[in-house]
């Protein structure tokens, strides 16, 4: 069994208490395997690191512990595997494309901004995947955590990767999850513009009611929703006033 911690997503540096975490981690494993009438088995505890400063912090227990030889066989200890991915070149795992696409989206994720050449590298590793099921969930789930991580208004500049980073006369079609993103982009869109449309009418039916200047379309276009809203309920209580 393989313990995966990912390091370096909310601290910029090595996280100082890693080491005692993983001990921790561990034995909740061992302690679920005995709840379940499990035999205990073999833990192999692995850290990737993805931090913006040098990783300079132990993994053991024991290496973290300032004391005598003879009482470090006291401190409860194990061997951790770190992956830093700073160390890590492009193609360093040939063998595993699904995992070098996912660490590539953990290294992208790290720029400030969207990088496009980056994205485009990415999506010509993932251009010759057939349909089997783990690689579209890889790719989905790594267009998610993209898009997470750089918000949705680099959603055309990921439409814009995945199709520059596909071979000339592919008709290979985006990942159901991106096409999904943008459905809902434009019903979103759809559903605030029905209801700017809305609001925008109350608001100039008011003004008229109560004798205030109307507005026009094109300042009332220059609000936002959470204006408009704002500007509507106050017409209206104006036109209503609660009893004193």
């Amino acid at each position: 069994m393989c313990l995966t911690a990912r390091d370096a997503v909310t601290h910029p540096g090595p996280h100082r208490c890693r080491a005692r975490q993983l001990l921790r981690y561990v034995l909740r494993i061992h302690e679920w395997l005995d709840r379940n009438g499990q035999p205990p088995g073999v833990i192999i505890p692995i850290v990737v690191y993805h931090g913006e400063h040098v990783w300079d912090e132990p993994t053991s227990l024991r290496d973290k512990v300032q004391a005598e030889d003879d009482l470090l066989d006291f401190v409860p200890d194990m061997r951790v595997i770190l992956v830093d991915l700073n160390l890590l070149k492009s193609a360093f795992l040939p063998d595993f494309p699904e995992l070098e696409a996912r660490v590539r989206a953990l290294q992208i994720s790290r720029s400030p901004e969207l990088p496009f050449e980056s994205l485009v590298d990415l999506f010509k590793l993932l251009q010759n995947w057939g349909k089997i099921h783990s690689q579209q969930d890889t790719l989905n789930d790594i267009t998610i955590y993209l898009c997470s991580v750089f918000d949705a208004p680099n959603l055309e500049q990921l439409e814009l990767a995945f199709h520059t980073g596909q071979l000339p006369g592919s008709e290979k079609q985006m990942p159901n999850c991106l096409e999904a993103l943008f459905a809902r982009g434009v019903e979103q869109g759809l559903e605030e513009g029905l209801e700017r449309g809305l609001l925008a009418g109350r608001i100039r039916a008011l003004q008229q009611v109560l004798n205030q200047p109307t507005m026009t379309p094109r300042e009332l276009a220059s609000k936002s929703l959470t204006e408009l809203q704002a500007q509507a309920a106050e017409l209206a209580s104006l036109l209503n006033p609660d009893p004193q």
